[in-house]
C-alpha cells in the first residue's frame, strides 16, 4: 500500500507582517512517520541529511497567514493543512491509498473530523495524530520534526523571499475564518 506521510508545524510567530507560517512536509518514506526522539534545538545536520535521503519522496509547501484573527487561532494549523497537501498532491504524478497526518500541538475532535471528511473519499486509509513537545524534547514521526525545523528558518527568511517562494501556497484566510466560526457558533 502506497502511503503519504504529512507533518505539520508553524513558527508560532503570529505578531508580525511576515504572518504566521503553517509547514507542511511530506513524504512517503514510511520510516517518516514513526515516532522518535528528538532534541529540543533545530539539529540542522538531520535536516539536511533527511532531505538528501530519497529526495524524490520528499516536499513541503508552505503558508503565511496574514489575517489578524486567523493567525492568533489555535485551529490555523488543521485548517491550514489542506490547502498544503491538495498543492503537493496536484505536483505529483503519484497515486497513494493511505494518507497519515500528523500534527505539533492539539488538535480537537472537530480538527480530526474535518481532515478525515476531506480525505476519506480520495483515499482507503485515512490517519491523524498529534504531538506536543515534553520537557524540551520532541518526540513525533519525523515529518513534524522537519517541518518545525522548515517553518522557523522559513519565518527567519525576508518578507519578500517568503512572498516569492516557489513552495509557497496561498490560503483562502477568509474561507478558514468562516469555517472555524462556523464550528465555534454552531
Amino acid at each position: 500500500m502506497s502511503v503519504l506521510i504529512c507533518g505539520f508545524d508553524d513558527s508560532n510567530h503570529a505578531g508580525d507582517r511576515k504572518g504566521d507560517i503553517i509547514t507542511g512536509v511530506f513524504s512517503n518514506v514510511e520510516e517518516d512517520g514513526l515516532v522518535k526522539r528528538f532534541k529540543n534545538r533545530r539539529d540542522r545536520e538531520l535536516f539536511k541529511k533527511w532531505f538528501l535521503k530519497y529526495p524524490e519522496q520528499k516536499d513541503y509547501r508552505f503558508a503565511a497567514l496574514h489575517d489578524e484573527d486567523l493567525r492568533h487561532i489555535q485551529s490555523n494549523l488543521p485548517l491550514a493543512a489542506p490547502s498544503l497537501i491538495d498543492d503537493y498532491l496536484m505536483s505529483r504524478d503519484v497515486e497513494f491509498n493511505k494518507i497519515e497526518l500528523y500534527f505539533d500541538g492539539i488538535l480537537k475532535r472537530w480538527h480530526k473530523e474535518f481532515l478525515r471528511d476531506i480525505y476519506s473519499g480520495r483515499f482507503e486509509d485515512v490517519a491523524i495524530g498529534n504531538f506536543r513537545k515534553k520537557q524540551n524534547v520532541h518526540e513525533c514521526p519525523t515529518v513534524i520534526y522537519i517541518a518545525h525545523i522548515l517553518s522557523h528558518d522559513i519565518y527567519a527568511s525576508t518578507y519578500q523571499e517568503v512572498i516569492d517562494h516557489e513552495k509557497r501556497v496561498i490560503v483562502d484566510e477568509t474561507g478558514l475564518l468562516r469555517i472555524a466560526s462556523e464550528v465555534d457558533n454552531g
